[in-house]
C-alpha cells in the first residue's frame, strides 16, 4: 500500500526557504511537484527542483503576458531517496520569475 508525506504546502515568496523532510523509504520514491508564480516580462518563467544540492526537475510555463500569475506544470517525478532527512530548495531558473503571497506550492512525497 502506498503512502504519502506533504512536504510542503503553503504560499511562499523569494527566496524560497529551504524544506527539511524525512524520507520514510530507503529507495524509489515518486514527488508530486505543483507551484505558482509570475513575470514581469514575457517568456520561461520557473524553477528548478533540488534535493539535497541535485536537480530532480524543472517547474515551467510559457508566459504569453507578464505580470499574471499562472500554475507551473505540475510534475511526477521518480527519486531515490536513502531513509531520514533530507532538504528541497528551489531555484529560480531566471531572473524575471517572480513568486509573492499570492503564490501557492504543494510538495509531496509518494513512497
Amino acid at each position: 500500500m502506498a503512502d504519502a508525506t506533504v512536504i510542503y504546502t503553503g504560499t511562499g515568496s523569494l527566496p524560497f526557504p529551504p524544506v527539511t523532510f524525512k524520507s520514510q523509504s530507503d529507495g524509489l520514491s515518486l514527488l508530486f511537484l505543483s507551484a505558482s508564480c509570475w513575470g514581469n516580462q514575457a517568456g520561461l518563467i520557473g524553477f528548478d527542483v533540488l534535493i539535497d544540492g541535485q536537480a530532480v526537475a524543472r517547474l515551467s510555463v510559457w508566459a504569453n503576458q507578464p505580470s499574471t500569475h499562472l500554475v507551473l506544470v505540475p510534475q511526477i517525478v521518480p527519486v531515490t531517496l536513502s531513509y531520514g532527512d533530507h532538504t528541497l530548495t528551489l531555484a529560480p531558473f531566471n531572473g524575471w520569475t517572480i513568486v509573492d503571497a499570492n503564490d501557492t506550492f504543494q510538495f509531496v512525497l509518494v513512497y
